[in-house]
């Protein structure tokens, strides 16, 4: 009777199979975790252009973002990994709108820009910027006992303050924006940024 050594075809197939139903979740794992942290990469790179687009913005005069009658194109800058990209933003409008876009790579980022009056003036209107100061207070006695609770703060332009409290109040008269910045891709969800800004010329 003769012996055959090495492994027989049926005993080859089921090894392959054991092998392939080990490495099919793995490699969905991985491609998972590849996906997740591609997008999560992309975002973080859609944030580092929001934060370029929004630190020009904070740069320009005044009135390209409270009033631009024509249309003006502003060029920024964007650090990255690899190195540097140039990008565009083009502003128009009372308040302006804006739009552009950044090539990194192989991927185009598209910017979208929105300035809104959040305070509007004239001084002593109600959509006038108000500012408030009050007394600081007192320091605590021990020997007093428990100190009241604080008052509560004033409402948005409360006509009539709590007496005693408020030294001076002071409303702006100038315009206070506030200037959101959107950065999306087809890779990842859109990113938002937005700040505030007032003329402080005057």
């Amino acid at each position: 009777m003769r012996r055959r050594d090495g492994l027989t075809l049926p005993e080859v197939l089921v090894a392959l199979v054991i092998l392939a139903a080990a490495v099919f979740p793995l490699i969905r794992v991985f491609g998972t975790s590849y996906a997740l942290t591609s997008k999560q990469a992309f975002q973080e790179q859609g944030l580092k252009i929001a934060e370029a687009a929004l630190a020009k913005l904070m740069g320009v005069q005044f009135e390209l973002l409270d009033n631009a009658s024509t249309s003006v194109d502003l060029p920024f800058e964007v650090i990255h990994a690899s190195g540097s990209s140039n990008g565009k933003i083009t502003l128009q409008g009372s308040p302006a709108l804006g739009s552009g876009s950044v090539d990194i790579g192989r991927v185009r980022y598209d910017i979208q820009v929105q300035v809104f009056r959040e305070f509007s003036g004239p001084a002593g209107s109600s959509n006038a910027l108000m500012f408030h100061f009050f007394h600081a207070l007192p320091p605590a006695d021990p020997n007093a006992g428990p100190l009241p609770p604080p008052p509560p703060p004033p409402l948005p332009f409360l006509p009539v303050p709590p007496p005693g409290l408020m030294i001076a109040t002071y409303s702006c008269p100038d315009c206070f924006l506030r200037i959101a910045v959107t950065v999306s891709n087809p890779e990842s969800q859109p990113v938002r940024l937005a700040t505030f800004r007032a003329d402080l010329r005057r």
